[in-house]
């Protein structure tokens, strides 16, 4: 444990993106039949991106190949939140899939190309099995951002057909509604007109046979 500190403090930023990383391509990853832990090469080449990029400076006069396999070696017995798996613990994946949602929900939150309207509209669109994702994305946004999501739902797909515009707007609707305990707004005026927009006339009828949403629509009666 003492080895492993060391590496954790002497590379924490690049130990912080890496989780991200992995935790990313692992979930895409798994999003496949019969998919398994990241192998061992192939964790190698996120490790040697990481550090190219974010510890350079710090490793001194060392081989950046010899911190990672310092860091590789860590990460297939326990390094974090990653741990070895597979018959001689080679592959890396995350202690518990909770965690490589998180992460992954942080390396679209923090990639510098990604674009918070895009990235949102994919992790709708994939369904249930990014939705643990999609819900710690939505949580390190800002309240502007997060109100940008919601009123830009109206107008959003008006250049689709009318069938297919309903139903990708339910379906985004049904997401800000899973997701909304996780938005920070303060005022009363934003919260109210959220749920004004999610209950939309359009689509307020798609709602009408569930009886937890025929109470949030009788709570509140200006929508």
């Amino acid at each position: 444990e003492k080895e492993k500190s060391e590496i954790v403090s002497a590379h924490e930023p690049a130990l912080m993106r890496l989780h991200e990383r992995v935790g990313y391509e692992l979930h895409c990853k798994m999003e496949q039949p019969h998919a398994e832990a990241i192998d061992r090469e192939t964790f190698r080449g996120y490790v040697l991106n990481v550090l190219e990029d974010y510890s350079a400076p710090n490793i001194g006069n060392r081989k950046i190949r010899d911190v990672a396999n310092e860091i590789i070696n860590a990460a297939t017995d326990r390094l974090c939140l990653l741990i070895g798996r597979g018959k001689d613990q080679t592959d890396v994946d995350f202690v518990v899939q909770q965690y490589r949602e998180y992460f992954a929900a942080l390396y679209l939150s923090n990639h510098a190309n990604a674009d918070p309207e895009r990235v949102f509209d994919m992790l709708v669109s994939r369904g249930a099995y990014w939705a643990y994702v999609l819900q710690f994305y939505v949580a390190q946004a800002s309240a502007n951002q997060q109100m940008r999501w919601v009123v830009g739902i109206p107008d959003c797909y008006d250049d689709e057909s009318n069938f297919e515009s309903l139903i990708r707007k339910t379906r985004t609707y049904r997401s800000i509604l899973s997701v909304l305990p996780e938005f920070t707004l303060q005022r009363k005026i934003d919260f109210e007109r959220v749920l004004k927009i999610i209950f939309a006339l359009e689509t307020k009828w798609t709602w009408l046979e569930q009886e937890s949403i025929i109470e949030i629509l009788q709570l509140i009666p200006s929508i």
